[in-house]
């Protein structure tokens, strides 16, 4: 096996979580760029949810929630998933992956979300870019 490449799924997981992380430094660099804060949000998710290898062609924060429980569902038949922390990869119902993805976001962006207004990657970017970017 190669060193640094993740063996099992929870590792999998921690290593995208990690990697989560990338993407929100990335926003705090540039706030201003919609486009650029919305495909980062996008990644940050995809990573979250355990979805990058899927890259679904949806921007619904609970269609990703869905899909993302729906695959770690899969993979926990397979009983690969014990013992997994709660996180948004561990999560067991969409709501839940949702309001965790949402307060994960608002607490490292240092940003505070629309409850009304927080359904899509492109509310979320535009929240972003209201209260972090240069007006």
């Amino acid at each position: 096996m190669d060193e640094g490449v993740p063996s099992s799924i929870k590792e999998q997981i921690r290593a995208m979580n990690e990697k989560s992380l990338d993407y929100l430094r990335d926003i705090r660099e540039n706030p201003d760029d919609f486009i650029a804060v919305s495909k980062n949000i996008k990644a940050f998710v995809l990573h979250r949810f355990f979805l990058v290898e899927d890259n679904p062609d949806t921007d619904g924060i609970a269609e990703l929630s869905k899909l993302s429980i729906e695959k770690l569902l899969e993979v926990n038949k397979r009983g690969m998933l014990q013992d997994l922390s709660n996180n948004c990869a561990g999560v067991s119902s969409e709501t839940m992956k949702k309001a965790l993805l949402i307060m994960t976001l608002q607490k490292q962006l240092g940003v505070v979300f629309d409850p009304m207004k927080n359904d899509t990657v492109s509310q979320l970017a535009q929240s972003v870019v209201e209260q972090l970017g240069s007006s």
